[in-house]
Formats: C-alpha cells, sequence, structure tokens
C-alpha cells in the first residue's frame, strides 16, 4: 500500500512538469512543423502551401500559353481549308486576302505573347521588391 502513496505522491509533484512539457512539445509541433503534400510538378517531392500555390501558378501560365499556341494553329487552319474550299469550288484566288489573313493571325499571336511577356516582368519585379524587402 505504501508503494501506491510514493507513485501518488511523485506524480502529483511531476505531474504539472510532465504536463507542461506535453504542452510544449504539441506546440513546436503544431507551429514548427509546415505540413506538407506532394509536388504537382515532381510528385517525388513535398511542397508546403507556398510552394504549391507557385507551382498552380506556373501551371496556369503554361496552360494559357499553350491554349493561345492551339488557337493560332486552328486559325490558320481555318483559313487554309477556306481557302482550299474557294478555290475547290472555283472561286478565283486571292493570294492578297490569304496573306492579309495569315499575317493577321500571327499578329493577334505575337500581341499575345508581349502581354504574357509583361506580366511576367512585371510580376518578376514585384518578386525581387519583395525580397529587397
Amino acid at each position: 500500500m505504501e508503494n501506491k502513496n510514493i507513485l501518488f505522491d511523485w506524480s502529483n509533484k511531476k505531474g504539472s512538469l510532465f504536463a507542461a512539457a506535453g504542452v510544449c512539445l504539441l506546440l513546436l509541433y503544431a507551429f514548427g512543423c509546415q505540413p506538407k503534400t506532394r509536388s504537382l510538378v515532381d510528385p517525388g517531392r513535398k511542397v508546403d502551401r507556398a510552394e504549391l500555390l507557385s507551382e498552380l501558378e506556373i501551371l496556369k501560365l503554361q496552360y494559357s500559353n499553350r491554349e493561345a499556341d492551339l488557337d493560332k494553329q486552328e486559325e490558320i487552319r481555318n483559313i487554309i481549308l477556306q481557302q482550299s474550299f474557294k478555290i475547290a469550288s472555283g472561286g478565283d484566288i486571292n493570294p492578297l486576302g490569304l496573306i492579309t489573313s495569315a499575317l493577321a493571325v500571327f499578329g493577334a499571336g505575337a500581341s499575345v505573347d508581349n502581354v504574357r511577356l509583361r506580366r511576367k516582368a512585371k510580376n518578376d519585379s514585384q518578386d525581387k521588391k519583395i525580397d529587397n524587402a
């Protein structure tokens, strides 16, 4: 019976110390360890929330660039098909119209690229300002 009293007395004296240590370990884990998940680009790598968002922005930019490229290719294909149907139906070849249409498509593609490059330059300059601050 004495052993139970000794154990009870010891836990009363040291119990608050163990509880405080447990709370400290819990707080250290909660605030010190960032949650991580698999990367969108490299699934073998773990990333935190900020890295995941930056990867998402990069993927969105790549998607918009590739979508614009597909749109440009479809426009060129449509111009060629329209001119082919016109020639096949016995219509006259209009080289000036064909050249004008093709240049308009390429000009639109170049303006999309310029907008993309300006956005990228703006974002890069803002990132440098944040890093220097």
